[in-house]
């Protein structure tokens, strides 16, 4: 480079740093906060579609509109990237546990009935091989398997939807982003 283009060069980028402003440089460019602001949108948009979900520990056998209402919610958040889905749980977790209720039954159903919905879990597992994450009653099982899809189950047409109804839960916490890491792993997502 010549000691003339060198010099414009220099110029130039003197010019370019002068005009830009304190915010610029103290928060980053609008072109910058922009990017972050859409990493975050995703996790906002499944944080809402949850806490508009209907507690899965709270919709009675009857309750089609709340079935309806929750396999919406599902479907909508499993449009989602998975490491999105993730993050938005492990958010949920923490606003609900500094919440007035903590990760209680309701919050903790959610992130259940979500994890089954998202995963390809089999129907049954020997019940030596079965994994549980939380102790939730009613889980159906006979001598030697074990549900482990359920509540959801797949339709004759392919579809998921939630046909268990929960008959309470003991101990401790559900452990969602652990039952989230062991499905992925093993199982794999039933979407793309």
């Amino acid at each position: 480079m010549t000691q003339r283009l060198a010099i414009a060069y220099w110029g130039a980028t003197m010019a370019g740093l002068a005009s830009l402003s304190c915010r610029d440089v103290a928060g980053g460019s609008a072109e910058v906060r922009s990017r972050e602001q859409k990493m975050v949108r995703p996790v906002s948009e499944i944080l809402e579609v949850l806490l508009d979900m209907p507690c899965w520990s709270e919709v009675g056998h009857y309750d089609q509109t709340g079935r309806c209402r929750m396999t919406g919610a599902l479907q909508r958040i499993s449009e989602f990237p998975l490491n999105d889905i993730r993050a938005a749980m492990e958010e949920y977790i923490r606003r609900s546990r500094q919440s007035t209720n903590g990760y209680d039954v309701c919050a903790m159903s959610r992130l259940y009935v979500l994890n089954k919905y998202l995963f390809r879990i089999p129907e049954q597992v020997p019940r030596s091989s079965a994994k549980f994450f939380g102790g939730w009653m009613g889980i159906p099982y006979d001598d030697e398997h074990v549900s482990m899809a359920w509540p959801v189950s797949e339709t004759s047409n392919g579809e998921r939807a939630i046909t268990g109804v929960g008959a309470g839960f003991m101990g401790g916490e559900y452990q969602a982003l652990a039952a989230f890491d062991y499905y992925r792993a093993t199982f794999g997502t039933r979407f793309p």
